[in-house]
């Protein structure tokens, strides 16, 4: 809360007790001096031993009226508007500027602290509604104990033998009066001790609540460490998938470079395939060439033995084509032996290289498809990046907003001490109103029992014990309402600031005027 705000309405409540003060002091100077001066006439008229007793019962009167005036001020500003304060407090302190309730639809456990303060604060404002109906019961009663002094005083005038009648007649209504008062004082001191523990039950519910919260917070930053990391991991695996995808196209381009050079080789394959068989024609004719040769160098031979000696040289020439168409002959067969060998040698090649052509096929199709699968992997790892950075994200924003609840909650707990320590001074204070009340009791039914005996002079004793109780009791109110005010004042500014002007309009009818239950003049 700024602390411009704190001081103003610092400033607003001194100017409300200063004007509480001035009001106590106007009831005390303007009402009780007429009726103390009025009542002193009649009894100096009447003789000595009467004014004493008029005096005694004035006296006594008197602190009657400013008890009773002084306890509803009392209930008012100890425990209604302590108690609206305590509601807005909890309300605004949820958001964090003390003017509204915790919003529904947090976690279970923040749930149910709201519901919580919704149901503590509903049954204590229930309570302040029943107290300012007893301390509107209490001045009803004062007003019937002004009304029956009245007629006491009526009665005195008309018969000195009725004086004792008429005051045992007041003794009695003022004995009920203290009796609704001692009542009511106690009914407001049981609403108090009961406030007092459900704000401390509340202080419980609310540390226990912080320490979730700081679980809770502490398990979204390990959470959001684990994102950040896993997001790390991710772009490593995804430069790693880029590589790979870089790889398998490098293999699909060589690939296709070997389907290239396996079509160049099929093709050159099957060109030697060709030449073979060309060269297998040659041979061929070469053997035939051979063998006709074989012929004619036999036919040569026949010839030069026919011729006798002059053909014995054309028959060693027939020899020698003879056995250079045989060697050719060899040499033929053996080139075409080769040749079958290259043929088969090529025919083999043929079937491997088409066998190869099957595998390049699926080594071709396999690395299509690794490249696809590297391709989805890139995919799905670049999205898995991005949820994983958008959890790393709202991780740490639940981590804030977990850390702003805690800070809240540790807000609100600072005011149910301020407000434990409220009660236990108002708790006090009420014990010190019931025991002058029942000081007031005593005091009464020593008034009865002295009218009834005689109507003489009262001894001062009693006065004085009367006026020492009635300002006991003043004492006590004022040091209640400055006690429970100067603990609510940061709390509920909307609620004071509109409880004020009923305050002041109720102060002025108090004051203003002369009272209906001002004796007449002697």
């Amino acid at each position: 809360m700024p602390s411009a705000d704190v001081e103003e309405r610092s400033g607003r409540f001194w100017w409300t007790r200063v004007g509480l003060r001035a009001w106590l002091l106007a009831c005390g100077a303007g009402v009780l001096p007429p009726i103390a001066a009025g009542l002193l006439g009649y009894a100096a008229g009447r003789g000595s031993l009467a004014g004493g007793w008029w005096l005694a019962f004035v006296a006594a009167l008197s602190g009657v009226l400013v008890v009773t005036a002084v306890v509803g001020v009392l209930l008012r500003r100890i425990i209604c508007l302590p108690l609206r304060d305590i509601r807005e407090a909890c309300r605004s302190a949820a958001q964090g500027r003390f003017d509204r309730l915790p919003e529904e639809g947090h976690p279970h456990e923040l749930g149910e602290i709201g519901q919580s303060l919704r149901d503590v604060f509903h049954s204590v404002q229930q309570d302040g509604n029943d107290a300012e109906a007893m301390r509107k019961q209490a001045f009803k009663e004062a007003h019937k104990a002004a009304r029956a002094l009245r007629r006491a005083e009526r009665e005195a005038r008309r018969a000195e033998t009725a004086h004792a009648e008429g005051l045992e007649a007041a003794a009695s209504r003022l004995e009920r009066v203290v009796e609704d008062l001692r009542r009511t004082a106690g009914t407001v001191l049981d609403v108090e001790r009961e406030a007092g523990h459900a704000v401390r039950e509340q202080r419980r519910e609310l540390s226990e609540a912080a320490e979730l919260v700081e679980r809770v917070s502490e398990a979204a930053t390990g959470v959001a460490v684990n994102a950040s990391r896993a997001e790390e991991f991710s772009q490593d695996v995804l430069e790693r998938v880029e590589h790979g995808s870089e790889l398998a196209s490098r293999s699909h381009e060589a690939v296709a470079r070997l389907e290239r050079s396996y079509d160049a080789l099929t093709e050159n394959m099957a060109r030697l395939a060709r030449e073979t068989t060309s060269i297998e024609q040659v041979i061929s004719v070469i053997s035939d060439i051979a063998d006709q040769t074989n012929l004619l160098a036999l036919n040569a031979a026949i010839e030069a033995a026919r011729a006798g000696d002059a053909g014995r040289g054309f028959a060693v020439v027939a020899d020698e084509v003879r056995k250079l168409a045989e060697k050719t002959m060899n040499a033929t067969g053996e080139v075409g032996r080769i040749v079958d060998s290259v043929r088969v040698a090529a025919k083999d090649n043929i079937q491997g290289i088409r066998d190869a052509g099957g595998a390049m096929g699926v080594v071709r199709e396999l690395v299509r498809d690794s490249g696809d699968a590297l391709k989805q992997i890139e995919t799905v790892t670049r999205d898995a990046e991005v949820q994983v950075r958008d959890i790393a994200s709202a991780v740490e924003v639940q981590a804030e907003d977990a850390g702003r609840i805690r800070r809240m909650i540790e807000s609100t707990c600072a005011v149910s001490d301020g407000t434990v320590q409220a009660t236990a001074q108002s708790c006090r204070a009420l014990e010190s109103v019931t025991n002058g009340v029942e000081e007031l009791q005593g005091i009464v039914e020593g008034l009865r029992r002295d009218g009834s005996e005689r109507s003489g002079e009262k001894p001062p004793r009693e006065a004085d014990t009367a006026e020492r109780s009635a300002r006991r009791v003043r004492t006590s109110s004022k040091q209640a309402v400055s006690s429970g005010s100067s603990e609510m004042q940061p709390v509920g500014r909307s609620r004071k600031s509109n409880a004020e002007p009923r305050e002041s309009s109720e102060c002025s009818s108090m004051t203003s005027g002369k009272p209906s239950w001002q004796p007449a003049p002697a």
